[in-house]
C-alpha cells in the first residue's frame, strides 16, 4: 500500500513537472507574441496618423501630377482644334467663293452645335460607366480619324469631304477633362480650384493655337492639319502612358450595366420617373426661380450675339482687309490673351469693388462699342484696339452664370447648368444661320449696299437690345425683392 501511495505521489509529482516544464515555453511565446502584436500596433497607428496629416495638409500635393497631366491634354486637345481656325475658312473660300464660304460655315456650325446636343449626354453617361480614360482615348481618336478626312479634302479639293468632316464636333470632351478633374476631390472648393486649372488650359490654347496655326499656314494650308494630327497623336499616347485610369472616387460608385430582363424593366421605369421629376423640375425652376429664367433669357441674347465673332471673323478680315493667315492668326491669339486677361486677372479683382450687376453692364457697353468699331474700321490696325474695348465681354457669361445659380439650391444646380448650356447651344446655332447668311450678303460687291462690318453692325445693336434687358431685369427683380 505505501509503495502504491509512492508511486502514485511520484507519478502525479513527474506529471505536475512535465506541466511545468511544457508550459513554459508557451508562457514566455505568448508574452513574446503579445509584445510584438503591440509594436506592430503602435507601428500601424503611427502610419494612419502619418497619412491622415498628409491628407489634412496636402491634398493638392496629392492631386497634383493627375492635375497637370489634364492640364497638358487638354490644352494640346483644344489647340489642335484652334490652330485651325485662321485656316479652315480660308480653304473653304478658295474652293468656293467668300459668299458661298460663309454660308458654308454657318452651315457648319448649326450641324456641329445640333449632334453636340446628343453627343455630350452620351459621352457623359459613357465615362461614368467605362471611365474617363477610355473615352477620351475613344473620342480622341475619332478626332484623328477626322483630321484624316480632312487631310484629304483638303489635298484634293474635295468640299463635301470637308464639309462632314467638320460637321462632326469635336470640342466635346471638355466636359470629360472637367469631369475628371471633379474626380480628384470630394471638398467643394478643391473641386472649384480643379475646374478652375482646367479652364485656364483652354484659355492657354486660345493663344497657342491661333498663333501657331497662322504661323503654319503662312508656309502653306495644308501644314496646319498635318501639325494638328500630329499634336492629337501626341495626345492620345500621352493619356495612353500618363492619365490614370480612373480616380478613386469613381471606382467607388458605378453603374450597373447588368441587361437582365428585371434590370432592363427597371432601367425603362427609371428613365420614365426621371423623365416625369425632369418636367416637375423644369416646373418648378420656371415657378420658384423666374430670376434665374430671365438670366437664361439674356444669356441666350448675348450668345446670339456673339456669333459674329465666332462665325465670319476670319472671312471678314481676309476679305475686307486682304489678311494672310499669319496676320489673322496673331489677331485671334490677341484677342484670346485679352480673354485669358480679363478671366484670370480682371474678373477676380473687379469683384472685390464693383456687384456683378455692374460687370455684366460694363461687358456689355464694352461689346456694344467694339463690335461698332470694328464695322466702321477701314484699316485693319483698328481692330486690334476695337478687340480691346471689347474684351470687357468675357466677363458677361462667367458672371451671368454665376447669378444664375446664386438662388438656386444645390440640388438644382446640375439641372441648372444644363439649361445655360442647352440655352447656350441652341442660341449658337440660330446665329450661326442667321449672322453668317447677313454676312454673305453684304460681303458681295456687286449688292446695291455693300458693307462687310453689317454683321457687326447688327451684333452691336442686338448687344444694345441685351444692355436693356439686363437693366429691366436687374432693376425689376432688385424691387420686387
Amino acid at each position: 500500500m505505501n509503495v502504491n501511495n509512492d508511486d502514485f505521489i511520484y507519478e502525479v509529482s513527474d506529471a505536475v513537472h512535465d506541466s511545468l516544464e511544457g508550459t513554459k515555453p508557451q508562457n514566455t511565446t505568448t508574452i513574446t507574441d503579445i509584445k510584438t502584436n503591440n509594436n506592430l500596433t503602435k507601428i500601424k497607428e503611427e502610419e494612419e496618423e502619418e497619412e491622415e496629416e498628409e491628407e489634412v495638409k496636402g491634398p493638392q500635393a496629392q492631386n497634383l501630377r493627375p492635375l497637370i497631366i489634364l492640364f497638358i491634354s487638354a490644352t494640346a486637345y483644344v489647340s489642335g482644334f484652334t490652330m485651325l481656325v485662321p485656316v479652315i475658312p480660308r480653304v473653304v473660300n478658295q474652293m468656293v467663293g467668300i459668299e458661298k464660304a460663309a454660308q458654308l460655315v454657318g452651315t457648319v456650325r448649326f450641324t456641329n452645335g445640333f449632334i453636340t446636343l446628343f453627343v455630350n449626354p452620351a459621352l457623359g453617361y459613357a465615362s461614368d460607366v467605362y471611365g474617363r480614360k477610355r473615352i477620351l482615348l475613344v473620342y480622341i481618336a475619332i478626332i484623328l480619324l477626322l483630321n484624316c478626312f480632312v487631310l484629304f479634302a483638303v489635298w484634293l479639293a474635295v468640299l463635301w469631304v470637308l464639309v462632314v468632316a467638320l460637321s462632326v464636333p469635336s470640342m466635346v470632351l471638355f466636359p470629360i477633362y472637367l469631369a475628371s478633374a471633379s474626380d480628384m476631390s470630394t471638398v467643394q472648393s478643391e473641386k472649384t480650384k480643379n475646374f478652375g486649372f482646367i479652364a485656364a488650359a483652354v484659355g492657354l490654347a486660345l493663344i497657342i493655337g491661333p498663333a501657331v496655326g497662322g504661323l503654319l499656314g503662312s508656309f502653306g494650308t495644308f501644314y496646319p492639319f498635318l501639325f494638328a494630327m500630329c499634336v492629337n497623336i501626341g495626345n492620345w499616347s500621352f493619356v495612353l502612358l500618363m492619365l490614370p485610369s480612373d480616380s478613386p472616387l469613381q471606382k467607388q460608385e458605378k453603374p450597373s450595366t447588368e441587361v437582365s430582363p428585371v434590370n432592363r424593366v427597371n432601367y425603362l421605369q427609371k428613365t420614365k420617373n426621371k423623365l416625369v421629376s425632369l418636367n416637375l423640375e423644369l416646373r418648378g425652376i420656371m415657378k420658384v426661380y423666374p430670376y434665374t429664367l430671365s438670366l437664361v433669357f439674356l444669356i441666350f441674347l448675348t450668345t446670339f450675339a456673339d456669333q459674329d465673332i465666332f462665325d465670319t471673323i476670319v472671312l471678314y478680315v481676309q476679305g475686307r482687309y486682304g489678311w494672310q493667315i499669319l496676320q489673322t492668326g496673331i489677331f485671334l491669339a490677341w484677342t484670346g490673351g485679352l480673354m485669358v486677361l480679363w478671366l484670370g486677372l480682371g474678373l477676380p479683382l473687379a469683384l472685390k469693388f464693383r456687384s456683378e450687376q455692374t460687370l455684366v453692364l460694363l461687358g456689355i457697353w464694352g461689346l456694344i462699342f467694339g463690335h461698332l468699331f470694328i464695322s466702321l474700321s477701314y484699316r485693319g490696325w483698328m481692330l486690334f484696339p476695337s478687340a480691346l474695348i471689347s474684351s470687357t465681354g468675357a466677363l458677361i457669361q462667367p458672371v451671368l452664370q454665376s447669378m444664375a445659380l446664386s438662388i438656386v439650391t444645390p440640388e438644382k444646380y446640375g439641372l441648372c447648368l444644363g439649361l445655360i448650356h442647352s440655352t447656350k447651344t441652341v442660341s449658337g446655332m440660330i446665329g450661326a444661320l442667321v449672322v453668317t447668311n447677313i454676312f454673305a450678303y453684304f460681303i458681295n460687291p456687286h449688292q446695291f449696299f455693300y458693307w462687310p462690318g453689317t454683321p457687326y453692325l447688327v451684333g452691336s445693336f442686338l448687344y444694345l437690345v441685351s444692355l436693356f434687358a439686363a437693366l429691366f431685369i436687374f432693376h425689376f427683380f432688385s424691387v420686387k425683392d
